[in-house]
């Protein structure tokens, strides 16, 4: 009996892509934050809904046409090869057909626990899924709840929080401003928030970032906060009147309370995508 051809008509699709021999793809933070600045780049304009980045590979989920859907992934593949210059070649992106709207609900909370599922310990607060793009700590990714929730209305975005190990309740307080015993998670936690190696540049978005970082300690002085980040104290103040988007401020509030509880021994596990 002959094998079907692979279904190329579908309004959703899961894709995968890994590298060949199975090399590893991601190694560190910094790296992880390229590949996840790729996705979202070249993934949100093809109807990007969900994504995680592992080891070896990555998942991406898109609600679209096949092929836009194809030309996105392969513009993240080439620009994984450019941004940590890969010596190995992509394997090919798998891109599978979601049958229909409860297939798709079953496919994202796979695609939402990939870390957790291959237990990576390089990435403990999960950077590489998703969830941070869907709750509000990582505003690069802003366009993403509103894309999910137009094709999985009934999704609570909040009971994601669970899979970090934090009830949602927990979080009511944390985009209040920072207090001194935040602090030496501020710079780590402001460039997980923009996905980012560095916020040093001259460019204007690095300095509407450093603005929103210094900005999420307000109440502290000047001088306390430029020691913790090493600013000087007449930068942290310039940079304190610089306008900035409140869910910048929040971002990274949440990225430091997140990380301040994990230094702290609070267990980061998981918990079902819940619907109302």
């Amino acid at each position: 009996m002959s094998i079907p051809p692979p279904q190329r008509t579908a309004r959703a699709w899961h894709c995968t892509t890994r590298l060949e021999t199975d090399a590893v793809l991601v190694r560190d933070d910094s790296e992880r934050r390229a590949v996840v600045r790729a996705i979202l780049r070249h993934g949100l304009p093809a109807g990007l809904i969900a994504y995680a980045v592992v080891d070896t590979h990555l998942h991406a989920l898109f609600v679209g046409e096949r092929r836009e859907v194809g030309e996105a992934m392969r513009r993240m593949e080439l620009a994984c090869h450019r941004l940590l210059g890969l010596r190995n070649r992509f394997d090919g992106a798998r891109i599978l057909p979601i049958r229909d709207q409860r297939h798709l609900r079953n496919v994202l909370p796979y695609v939402l626990r990939q870390v957790e599922r291959h237990e990576l310990l390089t990435d403990a607060l999960q950077e590489g899924s998703a969830i941070h793009d869907l709750l509000g700590l990582r505003p690069v990714g802003a366009g993403l709840p509103r894309a999910l929730l137009a094709e999985l209305p009934r999704i609570v975005l909040d009971s994601l929080w669970r899979q970090l190990g934090v009830e949602p309740e927990e979080v009511s307080g944390w985009d209040a401003p920072l207090v001194e015993a935040d602090l030496p998670y501020l710079e780590e936690a402001t460039l997980a928030a923009f996905a980012s190696s560095s916020i040093r540049s001259r460019s204007r978005q690095h300095r509407r970032a450093l603005g929103a970082m210094v900005q999420a300690a307000a109440g502290l002085s000047a001088p306390r906060v430029g020691r913790a980040v090493g600013l000087a104290h007449t930068t942290v103040t310039r940079l304190q009147r610089q306008s900035v988007p409140p869910a910048w401020v929040a971002a990274i509030r949440r990225q430091v309370r997140l990380r301040r509880r994990l230094a702290e021994g609070a267990h980061v596990g998981s918990d079902r995508l819940s619907p109302p």
